[in-house]
C-alpha cells in the first residue's frame, strides 16, 4: 500500500524525527518556525505479539520521546494536571492504519488529523482534551470506539466515518464548537436487535 511499517516506540519517534527535518528543509514563509506530528500513510503499533502489531499504546511512545529529548513535542505525565501526557504539535496521523490506539488522558494541544485512517481493533481516546480543531473524517473503525469524558474545544468532523462495530460513547464529553457526523456509515452489524451495539452521549 505504501505505507511505511512503523512496529516499535522507537522507529515511531525515529520517524517523526525524519518527517520533522523534512520539514525543515522546506522553507516556509508564511510559517517559519511551523513544526506537526506527521505519521501520514503509515502501519502503526507499539508492542508485537508473535511477530504481529497488537495495539498502539500513546505512552510508550511519550516515554521514547522523553528518552530522545524530544521535549518540544511531548510532555510525560506532568505533575500540573491529570493527564498521562500532553502532545504540544499538532497531530496529523492521515490514511494511515492503527492496531488498538490507546490514547487515554492526553492533552493535545494543537490540531488533530485522523483524516482517512483506519483502526483496527478497539480505539480509546477517553479522558483526552483536544485544544483546536478534532479531524476524524473517513476513518474505519473495526472495534469499539471511546470517547468518554473527553473536552473537545475546536470543530470536530466525523463526516464519512465508518464503524464495523457500533460501539462508541461520547459519555460526559464536552463539545464546545460545531461537530458534523453527517454522512457517518455502520457496516457490518446487521442485527437489528443485537443488545451489543449502541451509540451513547449519556451525561452524569
Amino acid at each position: 500500500e505504501g505505507k511505511h511499517i512503523l512496529d516499535s516506540s522507537d522507529k515511531i519517534i525515529g520517524w517523526i524525527k525524519h518527517r520533522i527535518n523534512a520539514q525543515e528543509s522546506k522553507r516556509n514563509e508564511t510559517f517559519p518556525n511551523y513544526r506537526y506530528i506527521d505519521l501520514s500513510h503509515c502501519i502503526i503499533s507499539t508492542p508485537l505479539h508473535n511477530g504481529e502489531p497488537s495495539m498502539t499504546n500513546l505512552c510508550d511512545i511519550v516515554k521514547e520521546s522523553e528518552r530522545t529529548k524530544m521535549l518540544d513535542y511531548f510532555i510525560n505525565d506532568n505533575p500540573e494536571n491529570d493527564y498521562h501526557q500532553e502532545v504540544q504539535k499538532a497531530f496529523i496521523c492521515k490514511n494511515s492504519i492503527i492496531y488498538s490506539a490507546f490514547f487515554h488522558r492526553t492533552k493535545f494541544h494543537e490540531d488533530v488529523d485522523f483524516e482517512g485512517s483506519e483502526f483496527i481493533g478497539n480505539a480509546s481516546f477517553s479522558g483526552c482534551s483536544f485544544g483546536k480543531y478534532a479531524n476524524f473524517q473517513a476513518t474505519k473503525y473495526s472495534g469499539g470506539f471511546n470517547f468518554e469524558s473527553c473536552i473537545f474545544n475546536g470543530v470536530v468532523l466525523f463526516h464519512k466515518a465508518k464503524f464495523e462495530s457500533a460501539q462508541i460513547t461520547f459519555r460526559n464529553s464536552v463539545f464546545k464548537d460545531r461537530v458534523n457526523a453527517n454522512e457517518i456509515e455502520f457496516g457490518n452489524d446487521t442485527n437489528e436487535n443485537n443488545d451489543q451495539s449502541y451509540i451513547s452521549f449519556k451525561s452524569a
